[in-house]
């Protein structure tokens, strides 16, 4: 009751609810913004990842160009490599490679690369090198195997390339020819770990074709298999990288740099947390906004929609109550009700008429079969008294005034069988008395069929249609009716009333017009039937049916709804 009598706009109540929608819009709004944020620190992040690999290239190039040029160098003005080439004395080769490999170690000492130079001198079959820790030596046997192999194959002389020693990766850049070589070997793995700073950061290494060649882990996330786009990619799992990547040219190799993001939180300042939070809250009144749209808006057309579909499958005095606080739902409340009384009071008033109407064309129907046999009646006085039989004129007179006596008596739509049944017979006898033929009628039924109702004159029409049309030229005429009750699955059963006679019956064509219920009267003057038919549609409707055969004369069926 207090919802009720809570008084509201509808145009207050919508804006109410369309503000609580409009909140959520806001805060996914605020998300988007967040979102953005995100892409664009992701997009710095990615932008300073690539500016610090890219000076680390360039470091490493210039580097290694420094080295290269020395190579270059030696191979071209040392006097000491120069005599390499030629076969000298054991001690020769091995005082003038370390005379070089001397040198070499005074270059080594100014960087911090993994890195290892050695001297090849094929004419007196030596092997030396020195590495970053500074020691001589030479060659292991199964490296120089390693070494040899590079010299079969159409390996690329005076630039970088990227090849593998003792499973190990190196860049490689070999100078010289084949009597002697000096070889500059880089550790790959070095030049990754020289690059990774204080925040985790990993310097991974490819060739071009996406090989790697540097070891990082086994749980670091790589692309190896794909080129990066916009410029940087971030991995879906955690410890999630963000990871960009650079070519170099000059060395023959790719460069990725990983660098590990921190949560989302993490990056996000005071400002940003509380929005982002106030935003989560608002978007949990969607519920609540749902189901106050539902119970305001919805539930009161939900009520409505039901009355309506109660009313059309003929509940008319369903009311119709909206449980609503709304000033114009509780208005329409109001007018639909007043709506509906009106609507059923003009559906009484014409259901009345209609019925009216019914009646009155059922009377006419009625009337309708009796002139005929009006006349033939006063035929028959005229004839028997122009004959002198007294008797039976007053015999006659008799059954002629109890058959009136019935027929005036039945001016409703239904009369009982027993009613229908005693017509008949009234009807034969006075037959009787004027025809020269002998007519009988036979009657089937049980006793407790007599309750149940039937169209005045349905079964007289048709009886008076044998004798009219079924017994001529005969000396002896029979009529059979038979009466029986037809049980269906359903609530509704039938009445099964059959006359028979021992007639001529119907020709094919007649039979076929009856029953495809075409209108006889123009043919032959059959007003009776077509009469019949149309009041058991106007009474029954559909249920209701006529069935013409023939047997050992005309047979017609009628069927009628029972309850």
């Amino acid at each position: 009751m207090e919802l009720q009598n809570r008084r509201i706009a509808f145009k207050n109540q919508m804006i109410l609810i369309l503000m609580l929608f409009i909140v959520p819009f806001l805060v996914i709004t605020v998300l988007l913004n967040l979102y953005s944020i995100n892409s664009a620190m992701n997009d710095s992040e990615a932008q300073n990842s690539q500016e610090v690999l890219t000076q680390h290239i360039n470091s490493i190039e210039q580097t290694l160009a420094t080295f290269e040029s020395f190579v270059i160098q030696t191979v071209v003005n040392d006097s000491d490599f120069n005599i390499l080439r030629y076969d000298i004395s054991a001690l020769d080769a091995y005082l003038y490679t370390c005379t070089i490999l001397q040198r070499f170690k005074c270059l080594m000492a100014s960087h911090n690369l993994d890195i290892t130079f050695s001297v090849y001198s094929h004419e007196n079959s030596l092997y030396r090198q020195v590495n970053s820790d500074y020691k001589l030596d030479y060659i292991h046997k199964s490296l120089r195997e390693e070494i040899d192999e590079l010299f079969l194959i159409d390996f690329p002389l005076s630039s970088w390339f990227p090849v593998h020693f003792d499973n190990q990766p190196y860049l490689v850049f070999i100078s010289g020819d084949d009597r002697a070589r000096l070889i500059c070997a880089v550790d790959i793995n070095g030049i990754s770990d020289l690059y990774t700073d204080g925040r985790d950061t990993i310097t991974a290494i490819t060739d071009l074709s996406f090989l790697q060649l540097s070891y990082v882990g086994d749980d670091i996330p790589l692309l190896y298999n794909c080129t990066l786009e916009n410029d940087y990619y971030v991995t879906g799992r955690n410890p999630k990288y963000i990871i960009v990547q650079n070519d170099s040219s000059y060395l023959n190799i790719r460069f990725f740099r990983m660098t590990p993001l921190e949560m989302f939180w993490n990056r996000l300042n005071n400002t940003q947390l509380i929005l982002f939070f106030t935003s989560g809250m608002i978007i949990c009144l969607v519920p609540l906004v749902l189901w106050i749209l539902r119970r305001t808006v919805f539930r009161p057309l939900e009520d409505m929609i039901g009355v309506i579909n109660k009313i059309k499958g003929g509940e008319i005095n369903t009311v119709l109550d909206m449980q609503t606080s709304i000033v114009e739902y509780k208005e329409l409340n109001t007018l639909f009700n007043e709506m509906i009384r009106e609507i059923k009071d003009l559906k009484v008033l014409s259901y009345e008429q209609a019925l009216e109407t019914e009646r009155e064309k059922l009377q006419y129907l009625q009337m309708q079969i009796r002139p005929h046999f009006y006349l033939n009646c006063l035929k028959n006085l005229y004839g028997l008294a122009e004959q002198g039989e007294n008797g039976k004129i007053q015999e006659f007179l008799l059954y002629l005034s109890e058959y009136f006596r019935n027929v005036f008596q039945e001016a409703s739509m239904e009369i009982s069988l027993e009613k229908e049944l005693r017509n008949v017979k009234v009807y034969v006898a006075l037959q009787n008395l004027t025809l020269p033929q002998k007519l009988t009628v036979k009657i089937q039924t049980k006793e407790d069929l007599a309750r149940f109702s039937v169209p005045p004159l349905s079964i007289l029409t048709f009886v008076e249609n044998s004798i009219k049309h079924g017994m001529a030229n005969q000396d002896e005429f029979q009529i059979i009716i038979k009466i029986q009750l037809l049980l269906t699955e359903g609530a509704e059963h039938y009445l099964n009333i059959v006359i028979l006679d021992e007639g001529l019956g119907f020709s094919e064509d007649i039979l076929k017009k009856l029953n495809c219920g075409i209108n006889m009267q123009s043919a032959n003057g059959q007003v009776g039937i077509s009469n019949i038919r149309k009041r058991l549609d106007f009474i029954y409707g559909d249920s209701a049916s006529l069935h013409f055969s023939n047997a050992k004369g005309a047979c017609v069926d009628i069927f009628i709804p029972v309850e």
